[in-house]
């Protein structure tokens, strides 16, 4: 994939006809399928293999924490920890591949309120800006950092996700999602946030890699809060306008 990057955006091509185009229109006169266990299993098995990544990531993010404005300086350094870093993001990278089945099971189900444009923009770029980044000269640092943070929140995400599917009798131990959600949107924050403090000391360079990660994290963010104050603000308030208490 990495070799022909043109495959990985036929991928997301057939990605995208399937979920909104070919899978709907099959599905139009049928009954949604039954894969609870399926998604059940899928979200877990994510759930943990998220979990391994996200630790590989986190300990080579340690090792290399000090030498991290020094990478593009030392040649030794860098030979040794930016292939790492391309080895473990590669693995990450990969998981976003199997995240599309998520969207696939979601038209199978004929759950189509779960595919909003938040979904399929996110799913789908995130593959195509890894796809860029492994073609320039290197993979930036803040790129590894935000890996490795998005991993850790996915292993919480799937984990509901699983849970979630097991049953409506679920619910009342699913109560923290609105903190899940939460929880997304600082990891946004955050990795803003270290990649702004990057390029103003000079750790980070403002390539094009930089700044197309950069623009596309700030975008997600925007849309994160969007569907915050959709799903959870503008809910307590048509609650209160309505008299009904609001814990």
């Amino acid at each position: 994939l990495v070799k022909h990057p043109i495959y990985g955006v036929y991928i997301i091509i057939t990605y995208l006809f399937l979920v909104k185009l070919i899978i709907p229109k099959i599905m139009k006169e049928r009954k949604p399928y039954d894969m609870r266990w399926v998604v059940v299993t899928y979200n877990l098995l994510l759930s943990i293999l998220n979990g391994i990544v996200a630790f590989y990531i986190i300990k080579y993010l340690v090792a290399s924490w000090k030498v991290r404005c020094e990478m593009r300086a030392s040649k030794e350094i860098y030979d040794h920890y930016i292939q790492l870093g391309y080895r473990y993001t590669w693995y990450a990278w990969l998981t976003k591949y199997l995240e599309l089945l998520d969207t696939i099971f979601f038209a199978l189900r004929k759950k189509d309120n779960q595919i909003t444009f938040l979904h399929l923009f996110h799913h789908s770029f995130i593959v195509l800006i890894w796809l860029y980044l492994y073609h320039q000269p290197y993979v930036p640092y803040y790129a590894i950092v935000a890996c490795g943070i998005n991993l850790s929140i996915h292993v919480v995400m799937y984990l509901y996700y699983g849970l979630a599917a097991i049953g409506p009798h679920m619910r009342k131990y699913l109560w923290w999602k609105k903190y899940l959600t939460r929880l997304q949107i600082m990891q946004f924050i955050i990795i803003l946030g270290f990649a702004t403090f990057g390029f103003l000391t000079g750790c980070e360079h403002a390539n094009n890699g930089e700044i197309i990660l950069f623009a596309f994290v700030t975008v997600v963010l925007i849309l994160f809060l969007d569907f915050y104050k959709k799903s959870y603000h503008n809910k307590v308030t048509d609650k209160r306008a309505n008299g009904v208490k609001v814990s």
